[in-house]
């Protein structure tokens, strides 16, 4: 799920690159300069730094609280991001801060996501000298908020969308099934051992510039495994948002005559 800030939302309106792919893969949390009002002592919110989906901070109260980030040096942002949360199930109210001085300034007022796929709170571009950002976190059910991965960071808006036929990751499901069969060949049972999505997208005629200023750091990157998060369509498909890999390392291919790049990705996500 994609939520925009009102003031990016005017802005996008009539921007021509406001439905192009965007990756978040830079992220500027630290796992020191996070801090949560409540949790579990098993489940710290220094977790939240860590790409991986396994380790969780988890609140011990189902109370108003929120998850704080200090950025120690100047630097950029445009999009906070979770991934692997409980805000739908648990129906949890989501909102954005920056302080400013010695108040808060809202950026995201509070809204309920519609399920536990990744939230990425997109906002106009702007610095966070030395600051902090945080996140509410207000539980409507008895219910205390998780969460596994947090991005704070630029997102990559590429150059153009891609024009072929794709299936979006939400849409992209593979699953592995045991199945227990009788001698007689009758169906016992069936246990679900893994469920992911898995797609793919080209992008065509990039500037070839374009992308070894832009897109060439976060292939280098992404190529080594590297986690992110993805939308294809964030103005059209706000709600088709993803936290995925690279299935295989993607190489462009250059073309001089018309001073270009191609590059092919696949990519897998949890579900």
């Amino acid at each position: 799920m994609i939520v925009l800030s009102q003031a990016l939302a005017l802005s996008l309106a009539a921007a021509p690159d406001a439905d192009n792919p965007v990756f978040g893969w830079k992220s500027i949390v630290h796992a020191a300069g996070i801090a949560a009002d409540s949790a579990l002592p098993q489940y710290p919110a220094s977790n939240l730094a860590n790409p991986a989906t396994n380790e969780i901070w988890k609140s011990e109260t189902a109370d108003l609280q929120y998850l704080t980030v200090t950025i120690e040096e100047v630097s950029l942002f445009d999009c906070v991001a979770l991934a692997r949360h409980n805000f739908g199930t648990a129906e949890i109210a989501v909102s954005l801060e920056k302080r400013v001085g010695v108040e808060w300034e809202e950026l995201i007022p509070p809204f309920l996501p519609p399920d536990d796929s990744p939230v990425m709170m997109r906002v106009p571009k702007q610095g966070i000298d030395e600051g902090q950002l945080r996140i509410g976190l207000s539980p409507q059910r008895e219910i205390p908020p998780r969460a596994a991965v947090l991005f704070v960071g630029e997102l990559l808006v590429m150059e153009r969308s891609f024009p072929q036929e794709f299936t979006p990751l939400p849409h992209a499901n593979r699953v592995t099934v045991a199945q227990d069969v009788s001698d007689g060949g009758e169906l016992l049972g069936a246990i679900v051992l893994n469920e992911t999505q898995a797609t793919s997208i080209s992008f065509q005629m990039l500037d070839a510039a374009w992308y070894r200023a832009h897109m060439a750091p976060f292939v280098k990157e992404a190529n080594r495994k590297k986690p992110f998060f993805f939308a294809a369509n964030p103005q059209s498909q706000p709600h088709e948002a993803a936290y995925a890999w690279f299935e295989e390392a993607a190489q462009p291919v250059f073309k001089p005559e018309f001073d270009a790049a191609d590059i092919s990705i696949q990519l897998r996500a949890v579900s």
